[in-house]
């Protein structure tokens, strides 16, 4: 599952389909759109050490402060 906020909801959609490669580092993943039902969104996660970061990459490129890894109930719902 992964959650996706987009305005004012949050909405938990689930994953079809993903894969781990670099070592560990990333990961591309398939998700359905939060918005039209019938389109699939595909996005990459890449752990960037140097930078202490995650780089989060779906329409666009996105940059967050990476702290580790929640557990899998976290992913229920948008903090």
């Amino acid at each position: 599952m992964i959650s996706v906020k987009l305005l004012f909801f949050c909405r938990p959609l689930p994953v079809l389909s993903w894969r781990i490669e670099g070592e560990g580092t990333r990961l591309t993943y398939t998700r359905q759109s939060a918005i039209q039902a019938g389109r699939i969104i595909t996005g990459e996660a890449r752990i960037e050490a140097a930078l202490g970061a995650l780089r989060w990459i779906e329409a666009d490129t996105h940059l967050a402060e990476f702290e580790g890894f929640e557990p899998p109930a976290a992913a229920q719902s948008c903090g």
